[in-house]
């Protein structure tokens, strides 16, 4: 979550915030951790319950592109619990996955911090399909609390930056998106974060706030009220499938430590990993994590990644 406006804020509703209902985009989407590493330290992220931070080495990387049949309408996403440009084998990550994807889509999520006109022609020459930034304020002191470590003035030269690019490349199809998390506390001025964003021509992917299976908890940034399905899985669980770094296939990307693994990309096939996925939704027989999570039931993004 992977990641605001105000959310420092306070002072709560009296009565409890309700997000709008969502709905979801059957895609198959791979989540590959290019890294476990990040350069900030967020408010709302539980990297302390981290054991390790490593990069995904190549031949892990590898393994996971060798070991996967990709299809027409997968989507290949870089994002993991890390800063995917931190890895420097990243590049020739993007370019093997343009190259053996078979029409994929490929899509980054960044902290927009690494940004320099050197990485942003990295992605461009690469074909890249979707940039998103995760950028938590739509003001300085409150995007610098929650995301320490970044600068506010310095990650929106970063978008103007990016959007100036794409828009003097001929041919270019990238687009650029700004992701941004919605709480209790800031569920209210869900249209000024809107209208921020429009008026500076970028489209927005709003995420809910959770718990990340019980790992994160916030007093100014509480999860909403949103609708729970009756049995697990939740809607996450059937299109995303996480690679971590190491290799590891998990549950959940909320699984921090590893606990419930559908395999390891790096001996098995995807094809064996998603059968066992599908065993879990037969079986229904879920995990304490899932029970423990309260992440919303469906997904907002889905329609923007057709």
């Amino acid at each position: 979550m992977n990641e605001h406006s105000h959310a420092a804020s306070h002072v709560k509703s009296d009565s409890a915030a309700k997000a709008p209902p969502i709905t979801i985009s059957r895609l198959r989407i791979f989540d590959v951790e290019a890294s476990r590493r990040c350069n900030l330290v967020c408010e709302f992220c539980p990297r302390h319950e981290f054991k390790e931070q490593e990069f995904m080495s190549p031949d892990t990387f590898r393994a996971f592109v060798d070991n996967t049949e990709f299809g027409h309408g997968d989507l290949v996403l870089f994002c993991g619990l890390g800063e995917s440009l931190l890895n420097p084998s990243f590049p020739a990550y993007l370019s093997t996955i343009k190259q053996r994807a078979n029409g994929a889509m490929v899509q980054v999520i960044t902290n927009g911090t690494l940004l320099t006109p050197g990485n942003v022609a990295m992605l461009l020459d690469n074909k890249i399909d979707i940039i998103v930034v995760s950028v938590n304020g739509i003001d300085a002191p409150t995007y610098e609390r929650l995301m320490k470590g970044a600068k506010f003035e310095r990650t929106m030269a970063a978008l103007d930056y990016v959007k100036a690019e794409i828009a003097t490349r001929e041919n270019c199809a990238a687009r650029l998106m700004v992701t941004y998390i919605l709480s209790a506390e800031n569920l209210h001025q869900e249209e000024e974060i809107k209208g921020f964003w429009k008026a500076r021509g970028l489209r927005t992917i709003p995420q809910y706030m959770h718990n990340r299976g019980g790992f994160a908890s916030l007093d100014e940034m509480s999860p909403l009220e949103l609708p729970v399905p009756p049995a697990r899985p939740c809607l996450y669980f059937e299109p995303y499938t996480f690679i971590a770094w190491n290799g590891d296939v998990l549950l959940c990307c909320n699984d921090i430590h590893h606990q419930h693994l559908l395999g390891n990309i790096t001996h098995q096939s995807m094809a064996k990993i998603e059968a066992r996925k599908q065993r879990y939704i037969s079986e229904n027989n879920w995990p304490e994590l899932c029970a423990t999570c309260n992440a919303p039931a469906c997904l907002e993004h889905g329609s923007e990644l057709k």
